[in-house]
């Protein structure tokens, strides 16, 4: 089983945290990806080193900043992610009501890779 797990702003990180390091006990193939939305350090990064959680795989840097800009950018560098990370994800994890995860819901979608 392949998992993607999806965040992008501070309360999806502290809240995706205690699934993140599950999968890591439990030995599961998992990719961590990061889309930018809080991209400042405090904002975003600080959660990641606090919390014990592993680099993200893949973070994106954002150039647009009107929402809707953001969510179509997210999800074009969402899909070619997966692309080039080259491999079947069964299920992609999401939490959250951001752009951030609106992108990545409809890219699961897109994709047919099942979303949680």
């Amino acid at each position: 089983m392949s998992v993607l797990i999806v965040v992008g702003t501070r309360p999806e990180i502290i809240k995706m945290a205690p699934v993140v390091k599950r999968l890591e006990v439990a030995g599961l193939d998992f990719v961590f990806v990061h889309t930018g939305q809080h991209f400042d350090f405090e904002m975003s990064r600080v959660f990641i080193e606090e919390l014990g959680l592993p680099e993200p795989h893949v973070s994106f840097s954002l150039e647009n900043s009107s929402p809707a800009a953001q969510i179509g950018e997210m999800m074009i560098k969402l899909e070619r992610a997966v692309a080039n990370l080259g491999r079947r994800f069964n299920i992609m994890l999401v939490q959250g009501d951001t752009n951030s995860m609106l992108a990545a819901g409809l890219t699961a979608v897109k994709l047919g890779i099942k979303l949680g």
